[in-house]
């Protein structure tokens, strides 16, 4: 408002600057007009002629006709240069009103512009000084961040692993997911991250489960850093957990082909061959990591699973043992050991490879279920059962120990309940022919044929293999005849 009042007493002074500048022009031309009007204007004496000297011998006057004819062109002529004068006087007049008004206006534009020229000034000063103030507080916020955050880089190289692991302590999970907001701060306010900030966000996204997320922070890492071979590790195991085994591979070769020394690199590389059913080629890889580092516990627990997986259930023992010699804590290697046993019909073994995994961890529902299951083996069903009671305390949405469950109720020939941890199974996991499949030889045996059929039909839906088993197994050979079995099992 203050503006606006200001302009229009500006615009109120130029405007009378302006019409009083004309008005004096035109006070000053009109006595100029009349003097020279009055000074051009001859007298009738000035318009006589001057008589000229005749020569003594001729003394003879013009006529009158031509006398007053030569008086009245000069007047004429006269009249004609005033009017011509008065007319030149006017437009000069005239211009010289436009000039002062164009200088007028052009002064009244100058003085508005100076106007609000003084008040932006001073707007802008006002900006300035917030914006320099706001680019302190701003400087002094990334000095502080990238202070913080270069302590923090310290303590996440002295405390996380580089190698990803099967779990993180949830002590080092909270560091590693506060240093990745951190990262987020120090990205908003400008500053670049370097290759290690990466490598970190990716395993903290690994931990978290996000697998594709970690795998372009791994990207990125390797982007800035090209040799960066703990990143290309990393990079192949998110490549492994999202089932790309043949690009983890790929990695993993880029990885030995910078550091072919590095025995993490052929253990991952043994992994990816073996979730391909690669055995043998695993059991190479395996070999040459132990090669480089014998005391490993991860190759040679690898090497185990790559052995039983080929039947060679006596080295895979041994490779367990040396597994369990250099970390005995290792419960994967303690629960693997007991399958083994079982394989080889060492029941009794089994037991005590069992109990030594619940000792380690008595919280973990797998080394319950494989108790479980040495049970039945040794014909402990009502041990086995309380086994798995103690497996679905522990995780209700176990499926396997609801399925073990079930086979050690069918053993007692107690079949409802067997049913119904069948159902269980089968409503935790709809796609679980096994389940399906055993809840129709429950049927079978209890003489239900359509609940039977329908069962087989569904299990056989989602595995074909089961066609053939259900046509030699006991279970249903009452109905091996029957036109709608034959047709379900053709």
């Amino acid at each position: 408002m203050e503006k606006s009042k200001f302009a229009l007493i500006i615009i109120f002074i130029a405007t009378f600057f302006v019409i009083g500048f004309s008005q004096e022009n035109k006070k000053e031309s009109t006595p100029q007009e009349k003097t020279i009007t009055e000074k051009q204007k001859p007298s009738e004496k000035d318009l006589k002629p001057q008589e000229e000297k005749k020569p003594e011998k001729k003394k003879s006057t013009p006529p009158k006709e031509a006398q007053q004819k030569y008086d009245i062109d000069a007047i004429e002529l006269l009249r004609e240069s005033q009017r011509n004068l008065d007319r030149s006087l006017i437009t000069l007049n005239t211009v010289a009103t436009l000039m002062g008004v164009l200088v007028g206006l052009i002064t009244l534009i100058i003085i508005i512009a100076i106007a609000f020229g003084v008040f932006e000034s001073r707007k802008w000063r006002v900006i300035r000084t917030k914006a320099e103030l706001d680019v302190k507080i701003i400087k002094d916020m990334r000095d502080k961040a990238e202070k913080d955050i270069n302590n923090r880089r310290k303590e996440i190289d002295k405390t996380i692993e580089e190698t990803l692991l099967e779990e993180l302590p949830k002590n080092k999970m909270k560091m590693l997911d506060d240093f990745s907001r951190r990262l987020e701060l120090i990205e908003w306010l400008g500053m670049p991250l370097t290759a290690e900030d990466y490598f970190n966000r990716g395993s903290d996204l690994y931990y978290k489960n996000n697998f594709e997320f970690s795998l372009k922070a791994y990207d990125k890492a390797i982007e800035l850093k090209p040799g960066y071979i703990d990143a290309w590790i990393n990079k192949g195991v998110s490549l492994s957990r999202l089932d790309r085994h043949e690009d983890a591979i790929k990695t993993y070769d880029k990885a030995i082909e910078l550091k072919p020394d590095n025995p993490t690199a052929w253990i991952n590389k043994g992994i990816s061959l073996a979730r391909l059913d690669r055995h043998e080629e695993a059991l190479k890889a395996y070999d040459k990591a132990i090669e480089l580092k014998p005391d490993y516990e991860k190759s040679w627990f690898n090497m185990g699973n790559s052995l039983s997986k080929l039947d060679r259930h006596e080295e895979a023992l041994k490779a367990y043992d040396k597994t369990t010699e250099l970390k005995p804590g290792y419960i994967d290697a303690w629960i693997n050991k007991g399958i083994t046993f079982r394989k080889l019909d060492r029941h009794e073994e089994a037991l005590n490879a069992d109990e030594k995994a619940i000792e380690l961890k008595p919280d973990d529902p797998r080394v319950w279920v494989n108790k479980g299951i040495t049970f039945r083996k040794l014909d402990r069903h009502e041990e086995a059962i309380k086994a798995y009671d103690k497996a679905t305390e522990l995780k209700p949405g176990y499926i396997d120990a609801w399925i073990n469950k079930g086979i050690a109720f069918r053993k007692l020939d107690r079949h409802e309940e067997a049913l119904n941890a069948y159902d269980k199974a089968t409503e935790l996991k709809p796609d679980y022919d096994i389940a399906w499949y055993n809840k129709a030889c429950l049927y079978s045996l209890k003489g239900d044929k359509e609940n039977t059929l329908q069962c087989l039909s569904r299990a056989i839906e989602l595995d074909a293999k089961n066609k053939k088993e259900a046509k030699e197994d006991e279970d249903f050979k009452w109905l091996w005849k029957d036109e709608k079995f034959k047709k379900i099992t053709s």
